[in-house]
């Protein structure tokens, strides 16, 4: 008996999956929330929505291609990437807090 092959195009339309900005939104909200906690089975699994597989690895590849998430290669957790020039707001954010903060007197002035 010979064997059905599949063309190319019809293995691409099984697997791709089309994913709504709602579900990608979704899916990139939950991972700021629970950023290193869980690797990418779990965390699908976690997931408040039921999305398909073929579409949460389509997601995870678009967050990691926009260099929103990364995952680590040695425990694969899934991180939010917090951008560089946030941190460093946040950095001078606490200086100015610290510069406007009242001061206390050295211990000799009273």
């Amino acid at each position: 008996m010979a064997k059905k092959s599949k063309s190319k195009a019809t293995k691409i339309i099984n697997y791709a999956r089309s994913p709504t900005l709602e579900t990608v939104q979704s899916v990139e909200k939950f991972i700021e929330k629970h950023s290193g906690k869980y690797n990418r089975t779990k965390l699908w699994r976690k997931l408040p929505k039921g999305i398909m597989w073929q579409t949460y690895i389509v997601i995870l590849n678009y967050l990691k291609e926009l260099k929103k998430i990364e995952i680590d290669s040695s425990e694969n957790p899934i991180f939010k990437i917090i951008k560089k020039e946030t941190i460093e707001e946040k950095i001078i954010e606490e200086q100015l807090k610290q510069e406007q903060s009242p001061k206390p007197l050295p211990s000799y002035v009273e």
